[in-house]
C-alpha cells in the first residue's frame, strides 16, 4: 500500500492502517500495538516484553493521533501491558474533542486546572520551572492560608523544637494547633471552592460536606508549604543578620544577642506586614512565592512521574521470571 493511501485510510479513522502506522514507529522500543474503532472511541492495546512506561506511551499516542487528522476519532483508549500477560497493566483514556477545542482556544490556566489537563502544560513548559498550575497553586493560598502564617510556622517550628528537645506536651500542641487545625480549615476551603467545583465522582459514600482524601491530602500539602516557605525566609533572615553582627561588631559574645534581635525585629516584620495586607511590595514575598511553587512542582513531580514510573518497575520486578 503506498503512503498517500495509507494517510487517507488514517484520516478516515481505519483502525487497521493506524495500527500499521502505530507499529512502525514503536518498531525501534519493541512495543506492538492492536489497535480497535468501536463507534468513535480508538482502543489502543500496547504490548511488549517489559510493560511500556505509561506517560511517555500516552504521549506518543496523543500526538500521533492528533497530527494525523482523524476525524472519526473522538477519543482514545490506551492500554499497556506485558507479552504474554491475561491481564493489563495500566490504562489511559483521552479527550480528543476536549483537547482540540482547548487548543484552538488557548484556554486560560485556570480553565486548564480547572479541568486538570495538565498533560498539555507540561509538554510546553521546563521541567525544572514550575508548571503554571503549580503558580496558581501557591497563589491562591494567599488570601486562604495568609492570615494563620504565624500559627502554622510557630508550629512547625514547635514540632522540631519537640522532636530534638524531648518534648511530648510541645509536639502534641504544635502538631495541634500548627498543623491539624489549619490542615482542616484548608480542606474544608479546597474541598468547597475546588473539589465539588471538579465536580468529583459520585461514587463516594461520604456525605457531600465532609472533605475527601484529595482535600485532606490538598490542606495538609498547602499547611507544609506555608511552614516551609517561611521557614526557609527565616533562615536567610537569619544568615544575613548574623553576617551583619559579624561585620560590625567585633567581640564574639555579641554575635547571638545581636543576630537574635535582628531575627526577631524581620519575622515581627513579616508576620505584620501579612495581618496588615502590606506583603504584596515587600522582598521576601518574591522569595515565598518562588518557593511555594517549586514546592507545588516537586509534589506534581512526585504524583505524576515518580509513582506511576515505580509503578511500572514494581511490576515487573513482580512479574519477571
Amino acid at each position: 500500500m503506498t503512503q498517500p493511501n495509507l494517510l487517507e485510510l488514517v484520516k478516515q479513522g481505519d483502525a487497521q492502517a493506524i495500527a500499521s502506522v502505530i507499529n512502525y514507529l514503536l518498531q525501534p522500543k519493541g512495543i506492538t500495538a492492536k489497535v480497535i474503532l468501536k463507534n468513535d472511541c480508538l482502543q489502543v492495546m500496547l504490548e511488549s516484553f517489559q510493560v511500556p512506561e505509561q506517560e511517555s506511551s500516552v504521549t506518543f499516542i496523543r500526538k500521533l493521533i492528533i497530527k494525523l487528522e482523524a476525524k472519526p476519532i473522538k477519543s482514545v483508549k490506551i492500554y499497556g501491558k506485558r507479552k504474554k500477560q491475561t491481564s493489563v497493566a495500566w490504562i489511559d483514556y483521552l479527550n480528543l474533542t476536549f483537547e482540540n477545542e482547548e487548543t484552538k482556544k488557548h484556554s486560560s490556566i485556570l480553565e486548564l486546572a480547572k479541568q486538570g489537563k495538565y498533560k498539555i502544560l507540561s509538554q510546553i513548559c521546563p521541567v525544572w520551572f514550575p508548571y503554571p498550575s503549580s503558580w496558581f497553586r501557591a497563589i491562591i493560598l494567599v488570601p486562604i492560608a495568609f492570615p494563620g502564617t504565624r500559627l502554622i510556622v510557630f508550629g512547625l517550628a514547635g514540632v522540631f523544637i519537640s522532636v530534638i528537645g524531648n518534648s511530648p506536651i510541645l509536639l502534641i500542641f504544635s502538631v495541634l494547633f500548627g498543623l491539624l487545625i489549619p490542615t482542616t480549615f484548608l480542606a474544608f476551603i479546597y474541598h468547597i471552592f475546588w473539589f465539588i467545583w471538579q465536580k468529583p465522582k459520585l461514587s463516594n459514600k461520604l456525605p457531600k460536606w465532609i472533605p475527601t482524601l484529595n482535600s485532606l491530602w490538598a490542606g495538609f500539602y498547602g499547611t507544609i508549604v506555608i511552614g516551609l516557605s517561611f521557614m526557609l525566609i527565616l533562615t536567610i533572615f537569619s544568615e544575613l543578620a548574623f553576617s551583619s553582627c559579624n561585620l560590625y561588631n567585633q567581640i564574639p559574645e555579641y554575635f547571638d544577642g545581636c543576630t537574635g534581635n535582628l531575627t526577631g525585629r524581620a519575622t515581627n516584620g513579616i508576620f505584620y506586614s501579612i495581618e496588615n495586607n502590606d506583603f504584596l511590595s515587600q522582598r521576601w514575598f518574591m522569595i515565598w512565592m518562588f518557593t511555594a511553587a517549586y514546592l507545588y512542582q516537586l509534589e506534581y513531580l512526585v504524583i505524576k512521574r515518580f509513582i506511576p514510573k515505580l509503578k511500572v518497575l514494581l511490576q515487573n520486578f513482580q512479574t519477571r521470571p
